[in-house]
């Protein structure tokens, strides 16, 4: 009986390692990834004119690679990482190494290692960290002619596509460089960026660092914004997420050559990216009492576009002070010194050249956020001999209900930010001003 017993779990025994042998089920893992990476290593090499990557570091911004992998395990590389790396060939090297899952390493210091650098002056991240980008990166998802992988120690997430020759030739060329100096002189001859959709409300468009936001003010009379991180592309700038307005969803910018400005494609309609001669979210969410701005200087020689209803006042204040023992009209101020407190500071001098101060004192009442009304409250001892000279300037402010918005600066040269008080139920009688804080 035990014989039999023997037997038969001898045979059971022999019956499970030939199938362990022969079951794919139970193939050694560790030669599936052996052979795993070899397809992986041939998929990189065999692309003939390389991979487009697209990475976004774990610590903001994002950057574009055109990446060509060598037999020999080195590797030639562009980037948008700054003009030099998109104009000039960086080499470095890689390998694939089995680390639980398959890995592929840039092991020696390239343009890819660039953003995770932890000296901040390079990175242009956090010293000691950089952008915690990473340089070794995982496997995440294969498909057709594109990779999505995953940065082992930051997380960062990198995407790569096959290249096709004429792209490799137009980086090759510096086509890259070329969207790079595209992008900065766009931004320096176009201020107070905005895009505009079907509503027809205006959102501001704007750039720091490769991070892209557009801001607007809402039905309510709030300030959102939505950003998201970029990388420029041969076709523009593709975005780490989609940025969403409302039905509008936009994962790129493209650029248009000929116009030279970026556009979205929405729903098969095309929005462009113009500009404004005035900033696009309203004044008064800067300028007022306790905000960045609380004063205009109002310096009539040295500004441009006044129109004439108000130089008709200015003229007769100028007057009527030269009047009062020839005194000089030099510059007025109106500073919001409280919510509901205004001074108007009137600058001149008079014949020996000794400059005065004239303080007229008003409150202030708002009607929303933008509409004010000067009640006069009190004057200094200056004011009270500069007074009866500048009555024209004082019973305009004193007598009418002004609008504050944004002024165009016309003078050329000059790129102070304007503010102007605009005289409700009045076209074309306003007066504007340098910003101050």
């Amino acid at each position: 009986m035990l014989k039999n017993i023997l037997y038969i779990a001898m045979t059971a025994t022999l019956l499970v390692s030939c199938r362990k042998d022969n079951d794919p089920i139970f193939e050694d893992p560790d030669k599936r990834l052996i052979a795993q990476l070899g397809e992986y290593r041939e998929m990189l090499i065999s692309a003939e004119n390389g991979w487009n990557a697209i990475l976004f570091p774990n610590g903001g911004e994002g950057f574009m690679y055109h990446i060509q992998f060598k037999p020999d395990n080195g590797v030639v590389m562009f980037s948008d990482f700054d003009e030099n790396t998109a104009s000039t060939s960086g080499g470095g090297t890689w390998r694939l190494k089995a680390l639980q899952r398959p890995t592929l390493i840039f092991d020696t210091y390239s343009y890819l290692h660039l953003p995770a650098d932890p000296d901040g002056d390079i990175s242009g991240g956090t010293t000691g960290v950089g952008l915690q980008s990473d340089f070794e990166f995982y496997f995440a998802e294969v498909k057709n002619d594109s990779v999505k992988m995953k940065g082992l120690y930051n997380g960062s997430t990198m995407t790569l596509v096959k290249a096709t020759k004429e792209e490799s030739d137009k980086i090759k060329a510096g086509a890259l460089k070329t969207m790079m100096e595209e992008n900065d002189n766009f931004l320096k001859n176009n201020e107070n960026l905005y895009i505009s959709f079907s509503d027809g409300k205006k959102l501001q468009f704007s750039m720091a660092g490769k991070t892209l936001s557009l801001t607007w003010v809402t039905n309510t009379d709030e300030v959102e914004s939505i950003s998201s991180a970029f990388a420029f592309t041969l076709k523009g700038i593709t975005l780490k997420e989609p940025l969403v307005y409302g039905n509008n969803v936009i994962k790129e910018f493209l650029w248009d050559d000929v116009q030279k400005r970026y556009y979205v494609m929405v729903n098969n309609t095309r929005y462009d990216v113009l500009n404004s001669p005035v900033p696009i979210i309203p004044v008064y969410f800067r300028f007022g009492p306790g905000k960045e701005f609380t004063n205009i200087t109002v310096n009539v020689p040295t500004l441009t576009g006044l129109p004439p209803a108000f130089m008709d006042v200015y003229n007769a204040a100028v007057a009527g002070l030269n009047a009062l023992s020839g005194r000089t009209f030099n510059y007025f101020i109106i500073t919001f010194t409280s919510p509901t407190e205004m001074t108007m500071r009137l600058n001149y001098r008079n014949t020996a050249g000794t400059v005065f101060n004239a303080d007229f004192n008003y409150s202030v009442t708002w009607t929303g956020s933008d509409v004010v009304d000067f009640t006069f409250v009190s004057r200094n001892n200056n004011a009270n001999t500069a007074g009866p000279g500048i009555v024209a300037l004082t019973n305009y402010l004193e007598n009418n209900q002004f609008k504050i918005d944004w002024a165009s600066n016309l003078t050329p040269g000059s790129t102070a930010l304007l503010a102007g008080f605009y005289r409700l139920n009045a076209t074309n009688d306003y007066f504007f001003g340098v910003l101050g804080k």
